[in-house]
Formats: structure tokens, C-alpha cells, sequence
């Protein structure tokens, strides 16, 4: 652990794409084998099974047939008598693989941040995972990462994914980025220079590391936007976020930033539900 505190979380072991034989979830496959490749992880394709299903098993020879062509892992695992909610079902099984992280993408219908995302993420995301999502308009076959986004506001909720960010950026040779953004009609212009040099000491402390890291403050009233479009103008790219979550709201799993950067970015989202 460094003194500051922002030692690279040690690099995911397992990739899990979870498929259910809609073409939603297949999009998640490629970007799975790219950053399984890039980082050394194995990858892993899974169906979680229920009862009715299991008279046809249809989608689990799929993700067979995939896995036997990228060189991976076919796994199904049933949600069982009580039928478990499938977001449960992932979760315990990166918890049994340890050091795992899903891949996997998002509906983007609706406005609700559970229709962005989809209840099965939304619940995979509370269990505590990092989740690596696709939104609706990211390309079938994404840029390989050469730079890695991590987003924070001047909070240390926002800095808990910092670490997450660093890893990533580690794992895959890629560059490390702060970006913050300031609402520049909410924020007098004194205010706007503070918070540069919040982000510019950050940038620094980290540096320190050894980190290839560089850093950005846009200016936008819609922080989720300002994070997509500034992403949407470097190839190659992977956002990540840190976002809200409370208990038995289903909807707030996912806030309002994170929805937005999911629902309009054109590259792959890291999304981080902080624990405790």
C-alpha cells in the first residue's frame, strides 16, 4: 500500500460474460476476449439456468459453441428450487471464482437508471462487484484500451474508484486519467480554479506511484454527458465511475451520472458501488 492510499487494485484473475441468448448479451463476448487477452484473465461464459430452461438448455450449448472458438470457459450455473434472482446467481459465482469482475451489457431503454441498466447488472453492481458494462451505443468491436478514465468530483466516494481505474490501467498498459467536471453556472470562477487544483494534486500524489497518469476538468452543467462526449473523442478508451447505491431501491442502484455516461457513451463503463 502506498502512503496515499491509491495502490492499483491488483488485477482481475477471471472475466465472467454472463449470456442469457439475447443478442444484448452476446455484444458483451468481444470486448470480454479483448480484455482477457490484454490483461491475461481467463475468460468465462455464463448461463444461469432456470427451471423452465432446463428442459432445453439451448443458450448454455451456445455459449459452448462460443467458448470452444475463443479458447474459454463454458460454465451454467441453475438459480435453483427457489429461483434466485439471476444478479444473485453472478454474484456467487464470482465470489466462488475470487478476484473476478462480469462484463457485461446494458438495455438503455427507459429513463429509470434500472431500465439503463438492467436489473440483472443493477444487482450484480450492488453485491459489490465492479461491473464492466456496454451501454447501447458502444461499437460491437470496441477499440483495444489505451486509456483509462477515472472519474471524481472532489469526494472520497468519487475517489474509491480511483484504485479500481488505476488496476484496469495497469493490467492493460494503458494511461491513467482524472477527469472532473465543474458546473460553471453553479461555480464562480474562483471556485472552478480550486477545483483544478483538487484534480492537480491528485494527478500528482498519484504520479508518485509511477503511474502514467494525466488529468482534465470539462465544464458542463450534465456531468454524465460532459464524461461521454470527452470519451467519445479519444479512441480506445474505458470509463470509470464510481455510483450510488441504497438498499431495497432497486432504481437508485445506479445514479443519475452513471446513467447518463452508460445510456450515451460510445465506450465501454467501469461502474463501482462502493461498500460500508
Amino acid at each position: 500500500m502506498t502512503s496515499n492510499g491509491y495502490e492499483p487494485r491488483a488485477r482481475y484473475e477471471h472475466l465472467v460474460v454472463p449470456l442469457d441468448g439475447s443478442a444484448e448479451a452476446e455484444r458483451a463476448v468481444n470486448l470480454g476476449k479483448q480484455l482477457a487477452d490484454a490483461s491475461g484473465a481467463k475468460l468465462h461464459l455464463l448461463h444461469v439456468e432456470s427451471q423452465w430452461e432446463r428442459r432445453e438448455a439451448g443458450v448454455f450449448r451456445q455459449a459452448q459453441e462460443i467458448a470452444a472458438k475463443l479458447g474459454a470457459l463454458a460454465e451454467v450455473r441453475p438459480s435453483g428450487s427457489d429461483e434466485l434472482p439471476p444478479g444473485e446467481v453472478i454474484h456467487r459465482y464470482l465470489a466462488e471464482l475470487g478476484n473476478a469482475t462480469a462484463v457485461m451489457a446494458t438495455h438503455g431503454r427507459g429513463r429509470l437508471a434500472t431500465a439503463l441498466v438492467g436489473s440483472v447488472t443493477a444487482g450484480v453492481i450492488s453485491s459489490g462487484h465492479a461491473v464492466v458494462a456496454i451501454g447501447p451505443n458502444v461499437p460491437a468491436g470496441p477499440e483495444p484500451i489505451t486509456r483509462v478514465l477515472a472519474c471524481v468530483d472532489a469526494s472520497s466516494f468519487s475517489e474509491s474508484v480511483v484504485a479500481e481505474a488505476a488496476g484496469w490501467a495497469t493490467a492493460l498498459g494503458a494511461q491513467l486519467w482524472l477527469v472532473e467536471v465543474v458546473d460553471p453556472k453553479a461555480a464562480p470562477a474562483a471556485a472552478v480554479v480550486q477545483e483544478s487544483s483538487y484534480v492537480h494534486r491528485l494527478a500528482k500524489e498519484l504520479k508518485a506511484t509511477g503511474l502514467d497518469i494525466e488529468w482534465e476538468v470539462l465544464h458542463d452543467d450534465r456531468p454524465g454527458r460532459a464524461i461521454a462526449n470527452y470519451a467519445a473523442t479519444q479512441q480506445g478508451t474505458l470509463i470509470a465511475l464510481a455510483t450510488h447505491g441504497r438498499a431495497g431501491l432497486r432504481r437508485a442502484i445506479v445514479g443519475s451520472v452513471a446513467g447518463d455516461v452508460l445510456h450515451s457513451a460510445t465506450v465501454p463503463v467501469v461502474v463501482l458501488q462502493p461498500q460500508g
